[in-house]
This record gives structure tokens, sequence and C-alpha cells, in this order.
């Protein structure tokens, strides 16, 4: 049996929805549903008690977390489906995350596709292919069955997020619950779970035929308060970890796209890997890939060693002859405007790519038109993140990215560019500068973003 605990704090009409879609989804025999409000003021457990659904209560909001804690401590089930009160889910969904736990007994996690990417990681599928309840319902099992048709149903993740997030009872009581010094809606809680459990030896996976529906979060009835709660969060995790969810834990598709080994076990190498996130992808799609990283940062070191050989060293002073032609693929995803000396790094990359094998830069665009836009208002401020990251040394044009790629001796074959324009004003601007962009500058250096160049080193 599976016990589903929904943690509710106020916004009565998302709780009421939510146990509807439940009820017209599973048999009362299926499962048991335990609701924990935690301090609401809406009458939230006067409609809970009228409608003979089981629920505990907090008098007083203690935080989403600790709701969640108080829901698993009464749950008899072999499993905990945590789920949050905006979610549609169905039986097909539900059978494919649980169908992952029983095909290996290493999981201890499972989470689902969704039209929701919370943490903005690149992990979740955004699919529209659906209108309304009914219209979800026939796409979520078209989801289940074309996941029962492929050989491999679930696939690794750094974490899953407990709008939907089904927690084996071994791993939950061997990990001691959510973490309930994570404040009010508790975001950042479930990922913090998730590292907890790779590094105590439990797998978390995402269910290819699990596609749950998030209709619209909010907190306390607003979509701002969400944002501050989020906000919140994500401090509360980085204070904890020491480093941040969206940053250390993105998964860059757009660059693995480039990765396209020869060899039947290849080898890849990441700087910068942060929490390992592209090697789950990797070997994914390659079963016998050999994965090294180098991660000055310990705590993220610490959860990629999970996933793949991590290295502390210092890349722009890299001395490794037994690394001299070994890998398949070098990725730098956003790290050369990092270095004092990038030029010096690309040409160690070099040396340890194997012939015919490939390095794939990120840098960002300093001709992008937001640059631009703040040169023409006088300014030139540094930030957190972006283009002007306070941290960045260099900064980079396509022709001087390729052009040092070049110069370490690879052969460039790919030239690409993700691609942002913020605002109409900005959109405006492009096209007063367009016509004055010299002949040989791209057309499109002003949308560019980040600059991505792959380059291959002869074959032997």
């Amino acid at each position: 049996m599976i016990s589903m605990i929904l943690a509710v704090h106020n916004n009565l009409s998302y709780t009421q929805h939510c146990v509807a879609v439940l009820q017209d989804n599973f048999a009362p025999d299926e499962y048991e549903l335990i609701v924990v409000d935690d301090g609401s003021a809406d009458g939230t457990a006067e409609w809970l008690k009228g409608n003979g659904v089981q629920f505990l209560r907090h008098e007083e909001a203690r935080g989403i977390a600790a709701a969640r804690n108080l829901g698993a401590s009464a749950a008899k089930g072999d499993a905990f489906l945590f789920l949050e009160a905006d979610v549609w889910l169905t039986h097909a969904a539900l059978e494919e995350m649980v169908a992952c736990v029983n095909r290996d007994a290493r999981v201890g996690i499972v989470g689902c596709l969704s039209n929701c990417d919370e943490y903005g990681c690149g992990l979740f599928q955004d699919a529209a292919d659906y209108e309304g309840y009914e219209g979800y319902k026939a796409f979520a099992q078209r989801v289940a069955n074309d996941a029962r048709q492929s050989a491999k149903r679930d696939c690794p993740a750094i974490f899953a997020t407990a709008f939907a997030m089904l927690i084996t009872r071994p791993a939950w009581f061997a990990l001691g619950g959510f973490d309930e010094s994570a404040c009010g809606k508790s975001v950042g809680a479930d990922v913090d779970f998730s590292l907890r459990a790779w590094q105590a030896g439990y797998c978390v996976v995402r269910a290819k035929g699990a596609y749950v529906h998030r209709i619209r979060p909010v907190w306390n009835g607003t979509a701002e308060g969400l944002e501050q709660e989020t906000m919140c969060g994500r401090m509360w995790f980085k204070r904890k970890w020491g480093f941040e969810i969206n940053y250390s834990c993105n998964v860059r598709t757009e660059l693995l796209q480039f990765v396209q080994p020869k060899q039947a076990s290849p080898s890849v190498l990441e700087v910068g890997c942060a929490c390992g996130g592209n090697f789950m992808l990797l070997r994914e799609k390659f079963p016998d890939i050999t994965c090294c990283g180098i991660e000055l940062d310990d705590r993220s070191a610490a959860v990629a060693n999970c996933f793949g050989q991590i290295f502390n060293m210092d890349v722009e002073t890299l001395d490794m002859p037994e690394w001299e032609n070994q890998f398949d693929a070098v990725i730098l995803g956003d790290v050369l405007e990092h270095l004092y000396d990038p030029w010096q790094t690309v040409r160690h990359m070099y040396r340890v790519t194997r012939p015919g094998g490939r390095i794939i830069v990120s840098v960002p665009n300093i001709t992008h038109i937001s640059i631009f836009d703040m040169m023409l208002s006088g300014q030139w401020k540094y930030a957190a993140a972006g283009i002007l990251d306070h941290t960045h040394l260099r900064f980079f044009t396509q022709a001087t990215a390729k052009e040092m790629v070049e110069s370490a001796g690879y052969r460039v074959v790919t030239l690409a560019s993700v691609s942002v324009i913020e605002g109409e004003e900005q959109e405006r601007l492009k096209e007063i500068l367009r016509p004055l962009l010299r002949a040989d500058a791209p057309s499109y250096q002003l949308d560019a973003y980040q600059w991505v160049i792959v380059g291959e080193k002869a074959e032997a």
C-alpha cells in the first residue's frame, strides 16, 4: 500500500481539488491519504473533518517540512508519496513510479515528469499537448504506455521534487525525514533529502512514464508569496550546502548533445562538473562511459563523487600525464571566463583529448544586447550571476572564443549560440544596432547570450 501525504497551508480550494482528483483516480483500498494541515486559517481543518478525510494538524504553522514529517510518522504504507495540493495525478503515473522501486532495491526516491521545472535545472519535461483535466489524464496515459514499450523506464536524477515524490519506507527512516529547519513552504528540503539519499547509498530516479500536472503553485494564496518563499528556501539551501540549486544541479543538455564518442566504452572529462548532473545523463545514453570531473568546491564534489571520479585540482596548472590522449570528450561549460589564463587551460585540454575526440566549450557573449543597453546608459554593473558575474575575469566574443579553441590545435566543427532577449526595449535597441554591425560580424551576435564552440582533435 502507498501512503499519500498531502501537507497544506491555507489554499483550501487547491486542497479540495487535489482530494477530488485522488478520489477520481484511485479506489479507497489502493492508498492511504493523510492530509496534514500546517496551521491553516482558512477553514481547511473544518472542511477536512466535515468530509471524512484523515488529517493531522499543527495548530500553529511549523513549515511544510515539519508537516510532511508528521504525516510520515503516522503512515502505514511501504512507501510514502508526498504531494502538493496543486497537482493532478493519475493511476498510471503512480504505477510507473512504484514500478521503479520494485525493479531495483537500490532505489529510495522516485520523481516524475511534469509541466513544471520548479528549480530551473532542465530536469523536467515541459509538455502542453493537452487541455484541461480530462486532456491531462489522456496525455498521462499515453506517456505511461510509451514508457512501458521502452527498454529503460526510468533514469537517474540528482533530486526529485516533493510536489510528487515517492520515498520508500527504509530510505525515509534511514535519512530521518525532511530537515525541519527549512522555512515556510520548505523549498529546497526535497533537494536536500535527495542529496543525502545519494550520499547514503540510495538511488534517486525519475520515472519516464509518470507525468504529473501542476496547476499553478501559490503560497498564502498569491504567486508573490510563492516567490518570497522560493527565495527564502534557496537561501536556506545555500547556507546548508554551500552552493545554489539551479547552478550546481543544472543539466546542460545544450552541451551534451555534442558528446558523440566513437569508442564503445568512451570517457569524458568535465571541468567544473559541480554536482555531476551531466554525468547522470551521459550514463543513461552511454552505459559504459567513464566520467571524470574537476571541481574545486568540496561540497559540490562530494555529491558528484556519487556519479563519477572527481578531482580537486587547479585546471590552469594541470599536471596529469596519465590523462594524455585519454578522453573522448572534454566539457567546459561556463568555466573559462573564470580563469586567469583560459588559453593555457584549453591547451591542457588538447593534450588530454583523444585523437578524434572533442572539446565542448560554452562562454558568455560580451556582445549581447544587454551589455550595449547597459553601456548606453553609462553603466557597467557586475552582478551575482550572468554575463557580468562578479567572478568573471575574461570576456569573449564569438571570434575570440573560436580563436582560443583553434589556437590550442582543435579544428572547430560547430559554432552555436543560446539566445536570450529580455523585453521589448532590448528588442527595439537590437533593431537599431543591427545595421551598424560590421559585415564580418555574425548577425545574431546581439541575441546570443552564450557561445557554444565544439572543436575536434585530428585523428592520429
